[in-house]
């Protein structure tokens, strides 16, 4: 694609930015032309102070637009950040919700990555209208279908492994109890869909959230496997955050507690001896065991390969 910026050809540039990044761009030459913000939850309230203070980062990456330039945010962030910037003009809203797409593709992958897709499409039509001058066409969105599964980020809901009836999903991005949510919304469906098992590994660090919402859907996703005669099995690895999850749970539900990783990917073999379905979605952070998220992807990967294909 050739993009032209005046008489100058040009390459766009996709970043993505933590809130902590975002601090510092106050300090940046100019801001995106499109500025996509995907959602806003509480986290990181290990660092930050309010809900309010959090999201005064992230709109880092739209305070210092100007005309020409777009910000695309769902309508929940959208409402925090009028309340904080009253008199702030917000060029170029454009809003999207999960319901913007009905590619049934990109809805196998969840609701969330179905957003993600809209979000990316957004964008991208901005972009090439711009500088390239034309649309984004029906048949370029169509092409590039097929390949969506092939680029999902590692270790957001990735699928490592998938033989003998057990399948086996990295999820250790899946750091805060949405992100949990949104694994085990997806691939519950999926499971009774196939009419099987499925193991949920979950726990990790605390950053001060709430993990009522998690839990709430953790008690569904029981009487709903129990409803249709299979079994869920919770699988949480020790932390500050599997404190706040076990607390909210019945002690008579199928819950595990382990001290490592390797504990529940060994007894996470066992159980799913006649197949089934194993997530590992976190749902919090990772620093009290692990370097970071992807530390602990890494690490889960190992231990797949050497408990499962051997």
């Amino acid at each position: 694609l050739r993009l032209r910026s005046g008489n100058t050809d040009c390459t766009p540039v996709v970043l993505e930015l933590s809130s902590w990044q975002l601090e510092y761009l106050p300090e940046a030459r100019r801001a995106p032309d499109v500025a996509v913000i995907t959602n806003l939850y509480p986290d990181h309230m290990n660092r930050y102070t309010s809900l309010q203070e959090y999201a005064r980062a992230k709109a880092n990456i739209f305070k210092n637009q100007t005309r020409g330039q777009a910000l695309i945010v769902n309508s929940r962030a959208e409402s925090v950040f009028r309340v904080l910037y009253p008199s702030k003009v917000l060029f170029d809203i454009i809003r999207f919700n999960a319901n913007c797409t009905s590619y049934d593709l990109v809805r196998s992958l969840g609701e969330h990555n179905a957003s993600n897709f809209a979000v990316a499409l957004l964008a991208s039509r901005r972009v090439i209208k711009k500088y390239a001058g034309r649309e984004f066409s029906e048949g370029e969105i169509q092409k590039l279908l097929p390949s969506l599964s092939r680029v999902l980020p590692r270790f957001r809901q990735q699928i490592i492994y998938q033989k003998n009836g057990i399948c086996i999903i990295n999820d250790s991005a899946s750091t805060s109890p949405e992100a949990a949510i949104a694994a085990l919304q997806r691939f519950s469906g999926l499971a009774l869909e196939r009419k099987c098992p499925l193991f949920f590994i979950a726990g990790g660090t605390d950053k001060n959230l709430s993990y009522r919402k998690l839990g709430t859907a953790l008690r569904v996703a029981f009487d709903l496997f129990k409803s249709h005669h299979l079994s869920f099995s919770l699988l949480l690895l020790e932390g500050g955050a599997t404190r706040k999850i076990q607390a909210l749970l019945s002690e008579n539900l199928n819950i595990e507690i382990y001290k490592d990783l390797s504990a529940i990917v060994e007894s996470a073999k066992k159980l799913a001896r006649g197949g089934g379905i194993i997530v590992f979605s976190p749902g919090a952070a990772s620093f009290e065991k692990f370097k970071n998220e992807f530390d602990r992807g890494e690490k889960f990967d190992v231990l797949v390969r050497k408990c499962f294909m051997v």
